[in-house]
């Protein structure tokens, strides 16, 4: 904001036999201080208050009122809204020696009169006043704003004269201590959507929240010679989990294996997974009995994701048992970490007698998200966030997610839309 443009923002406030300036801070709001709206030591609310901007009167009563002397803040609420005027600006950035500008209304300039500081220091007083300095501060500029040249924002408002026969500057109320008393006037830091991954894999493992427990146990298993099948329903976050295991497998694993990735969603049939598996091993394309010498040259963490694909027709129990075959014994060449929607001895039907991965496979559980840690994930994505859910809102989520992480995120994903558009 220029400082020509301030005195669109401002109005003159009449309340009983005093005057003050007030200006505007959101839809229908002004901002001016308590002692213009009141009286008597008692601060008694006057019930008669009118402003005038754009030479229009409009009656308003007190919204908010904070009369602690030293706070002196008022919040005004038009008796008829009106919703074409501006608002200013606030922030509470403002240093020694900036130059701030004002506009305000006194008995002598109705109409509205300029004027320019110098800001100085704050008070010692608790809560602290700005202090500046600069040309005469006389009544009727109470309340007025203090437009910071350096940032185009209002950094406070005039609270008092230090003399008004003289050019002595003034004493005013900093936008920091308006925020501490009227919070819904700080400015919402409007991020992107923290809860924006609606849908498939989290690829990042930084990014994966909530299966530290589940990911410590399953290299728990890996360093103990065991291979690992993760089971969950659907979109619960195995595949996530799986990633986390593929990123962090150089640093957790006791015995070095390289890991292997490998999607069978993106996979057609058996030929296509020899294929995309001697490809990401980096072996001449091979099966059977080559297959099975190449692989035992390599150690390997073979990281499957919907196993489930595996009972399509494509694929055969063949390949099954050669992977678990691989699978078995102490030093064997693959070491496997599969991720499944049911448990193994349910999930491949054309085994007469065992799964092909059931024995072979320790069994890791991916359960819904509780209470706590529901609470602690959405804390942690509105962290650094001015929108915050209210506890009754966040219960709702639990409740209707039951802990389900992806239903979980869609909900809060809905909700922060919701407080960006209030």
């Amino acid at each position: 904001m220029q400082s020509e443009e301030l005195r669109d923002y401002t109005v003159r406030i009449k309340a009983g036999s005093q005057s003050g300036t007030g200006f505007f801070v959101a839809s229908g709001l002004i901002l001016t201080c308590a002692h213009v709206v009141t009286e008597g030591d008692g601060r008694k609310p006057i019930t008669v208050i009118k402003v005038y901007w754009q030479n229009v009167e409009h009656n308003v009563n007190i919204y908010k009122l904070r009369t602690n002397p030293q706070v002196d803040l008022a919040l005004l609420k038009f008796e008829q809204p009106i919703t074409e005027h501006p608002c200013v600006v606030l922030d509470a950035s403002v240093n020694n020696g900036d130059k701030l500008y004002s506009f305000g209304y006194t008995d002598d300039y109705p109409n509205g009169d300029p004027r320019d500081f110098i800001y100085t220091d704050l008070t010692g007083d608790e809560p602290p006043l700005m202090t500046f300095r600069g040309e005469q501060v006389q009544p009727g500029f109470s309340g007025a704003p203090l437009l910071n040249k350096e940032t185009g924002k209002i950094c406070g408002l005039i609270k008092r004269s230090r003399d008004i026969y003289t050019d002595l500057g003034g004493r005013g109320v900093s936008t920091a201590l308006i925020f501490d008393h009227f919070f819904e006037l700080k400015p919402k830091i409007i991020l992107d959507n923290p809860f924006n991954h609606l849908g498939g894999r989290i690829d990042n493992y930084k990014l994966v929240f909530g299966r530290e427990k589940e990911v410590k146990q399953i290299f728990e298993l890996l360093n103990n010679n065991n291979s690992v099948a993760i089971i969950g329903e659907a979109e619960i976050g195995k595949s996530s989990v799986l990633r986390v295991i593929e990123q962090q497998a150089v640093s957790q694993l006791k015995s070095l294996r390289k890991p292997i990735y490998l999607d069978l969603g993106n996979i057609c049939d058996e030929e296509d997974f020899y294929v995309a598996l001697c490809d990401l091993v980096g072996i001449t394309l091979s099966k059977g009995y080559r297959l099975s010498r190449e692989l035992k040259k390599h150690k390997l963490l073979l990281i499957l994701d919907n196993v489930e694909k595996m009972t399509w027709s494509g694929f055969t129990n063949q390949i099954r048992s050669q992977i678990r075959a691989l699978a078995e014994g102490v030093d064997a060449s693959l070491r496997l970490v599969i991720a499944v929607n049911k448990p193994l001895n349910r999930l491949f039907s054309d085994s007469s007698m065992v799964s092909p991965f059931e024995n072979i496979c320790v069994e890791e559980i991916i359960s819904y998200w509780n209470e706590i840690t529901t609470n602690n994930f959405i804390n942690f994505c509105l962290q650094n966030n001015s929108i915050r859910f209210t506890t009754d809102e966040i219960a709702t989520i639990i409740a209707n997610s039951k802990g389900h992480p992806k239903q979980v995120m869609r909900l809060c994903h809905q909700l922060y839309r919701q407080k960006c558009h209030e």
